[in-house]
């Protein structure tokens, strides 16, 4: 006669009690605002005011201490944000000599990048305000695939469209 037991804890964290963490990769989110018809970005603070319409550009920079091949890039947005260009699919940057795949989803967009070089490299997403409030955008995380260990994520900002 055999029993089975099994036994497990879970452990949960609030995702606006994290904090900035890295090990090996850091990541870093910059929201910038473009007007309509231009193409100079001005810089926005966490809390900076937006209209329903904006054009808003966001930018990931990820610093990388060694070179790595096969790195995720989890970027959640805030629920205002509608994605300009709503394709999934392969990407690639010729100003970064960066290729890979774009996953879009309904509460954020996943880079899955085939080979990520040692130092700075940015990614560039744009955004259209859709709707007024007061948003999280969540954070973001860079990790290694094949070395979880290697990693890094920001703190949440928030993001405020007037009414």
């Amino acid at each position: 006669n055999m029993k089975i037991v099994s036994v497990s804890k879970i452990w949960s964290t609030k995702i606006w009690e994290l904090d900035d963490a890295s090990n090996g990769i850091s990541v870093r989110r910059e929201f910038y605002r473009r007007p309509l018809a231009s193409s100079s970005l001005e810089p926005l603070s966490e809390g900076s005011s937006l209209e329903t319409g904006d054009v808003v550009v966001c930018k990931y920079v990820i610093d990388n201490d060694e070179a790595r091949s096969f790195v995720r890039l989890g970027a959640m947005r805030p629920a205002c944000f509608a994605v300009s260009d709503i394709r999934s699919g392969y990407t690639y940057s010729w100003k970064a000599s960066l290729s890979s795949y774009r996953d879009i989803r309904d509460s954020g967009t996943d880079y899955y990048i085939d080979y990520l070089p040692e130092g700075i490299t940015e990614i560039t997403e744009e955004f259209f305000v859709s709707v007024p409030g007061v948003f999280s955008a969540g954070n973001v995380e860079a990790v290694s695939l094949y070395a979880p260990q290697y990693g890094g994520r920001t703190a949440v900002q928030n993001v405020v469209s007037a009414w």
